[in-house]
C-alpha cells in the first residue's frame, strides 16, 4: 500500500467499472476495496476530484485535495451570490 505521493494526481481503480463515467470534476472517496474510489456522498469522506476517466478502463486519475493550487469542481447545489466557497 502506498502511503505517500508527491504528485497532486494519483491513479486509482474504480470500485465498480464505468460507475464514474462522465463524472469528471465530481468529488470522489475511497472505496471498500483497497486502492479503489467511488463517487463521494458527503464532503467529509472526499479525497479528491475525478480528473480523467475513459470508458472501459477500470482506472481513473484523481486530483487529490490539499495538494495546492486550484481545481474545477461541480457544485452539488445552488451557491448564493457572494457566498464563500472552500
Amino acid at each position: 500500500m502506498q502511503t505517500f505521493t508527491d504528485s497532486p494526481y494519483h491513479a486509482f481503480a474504480e470500485e465498480a467499472t464505468d460507475a464514474l463515467l462522465d463524472k469528471e470534476h465530481h468529488l470522489v472517496a475511497l472505496g471498500a476495496a483497497e486502492g479503489t474510489v467511488k463517487l463521494a456522498t458527503s464532503i467529509d469522506d472526499a479525497i479528491g476530484v475525478l480528473f480523467q476517466k475513459q470508458q472501459g478502463n477500470p482506472h481513473v486519475n484523481v486530483r487529490l485535495l490539499g495538494k495546492g493550487g486550484t481545481v474545477k469542481v461541480i457544485a452539488g447545489g445552488v451557491i448564493a451570490k457572494g457566498a464563500r466557497v472552500t
